[in-house]
């Protein structure tokens, strides 16, 4: 706790109980000048949680302000940092032998219009999946840059920046999948394409093989995780802002009814 404040943290021991650990996330809002943290008290699997304020006399009003903006805050955060860092370190060495791969097909394979139509549809998936997952490294870079750059301290429109920031990876990551979802039943045709055309099956060697299996198979279980994921239907049909605005909207709507539970569950203040 020593990115905290230490009245701060004075203030939360007060209410911490005894065989409890407690914490204080560092990440805090700025409501008019006055900052607003989030105390963790947790004992074995149970976890309550307090607003902490930097005033000394402030408001049940401004804590339920500050607690909404704070549980956005904390919760995109650790999604950002959940899902940003898991895709921005996922290696993309397959989809690019494989597109490589494929570019030499098209180029020095005879191939007839349904073999070539095939490997058209693969290559452009890979070509899209490269192309956000290099969006996803730069979006993730520039998050912790703006991020470094705040020093745990963050306004409304900042929480409203990183809820967009979360977004944007939320479009990004369903549209890679989504995509990868249409294009396993043309990676199974290009397996049969390799195996039967001598020209594709002499450039493709083992690994490449393999990669091609790899993309071609899990489709039940994709679908099954896209929806999951989702809350929203029909998202394949939007734009990114669209998207972006929709799957935003339904998370303040699920957030502001688990609210309502939190703040029963508040040890600090009593806001009901």
């Amino acid at each position: 706790m020593k990115k905290v404040d230490l009245n701060i943290q004075n203030k939360a021991k007060k209410h911490k109980r005894v065989f409890e650990k407690y914490w204080v996330d560092p990440h805090h809002v700025n409501l008019e000048g006055n900052n607003y943290y989030m105390a963790f008290y947790q004992r074995f699997n149970a976890t309550k949680m307090a607003v902490i304020s930097s005033q000394p006399n402030a408001n049940n009003d401004q804590y339920k302000e500050a607690f909404k903006w704070l549980v956005i805050l904390i919760n995109r955060m650790g999604a950002i940092h959940e899902v940003g860092m898991e895709r921005k370190n996922i290696s993309m060495m397959s989809f690019q032998k494989t597109r490589d791969f494929l570019e030499n097909a098209l180029s020095q394979a005879d191939l007839s219009e349904s073999e070539r139509e095939v490997i058209s549809k693969c290559l452009r998936f890979l070509n899209e999946a490269i192309s956000l997952q290099s969006q996803m490294v730069e979006l993730m870079d520039k998050y912790e840059q703006y991020k470094k750059a705040k020093n745990n301290q963050f306004t409304t429109q900042d929480v409203e920046y990183i809820h967009d920031i979360h977004a944007e990876m939320d479009y990004i990551q369903f549209t890679q999948g989504n995509a990868s979802y249409k294009t396993m039943d043309h990676f199974r045709t290009l397996s049969d394409v390799i195996a039967q055309n001598d020209t594709v099956g002499s450039l493709a060697n083992s690994e490449i093989k393999q990669y091609v299996q790899e993309f071609s198979q899990g489709k039940e279980k994709l679908k099954s995780g896209l929806d999951e994921a989702t809350y929203v239907d029909n998202l394949e049909d939007l734009s990114k802002e669209q998207f972006m605005k929709t799957v935003q909207e339904d998370y303040i709507k699920r957030q502001r009814e688990s609210n309502k539970s939190l703040i029963k569950d508040l040890r600090y203040p009593s806001l009901t």
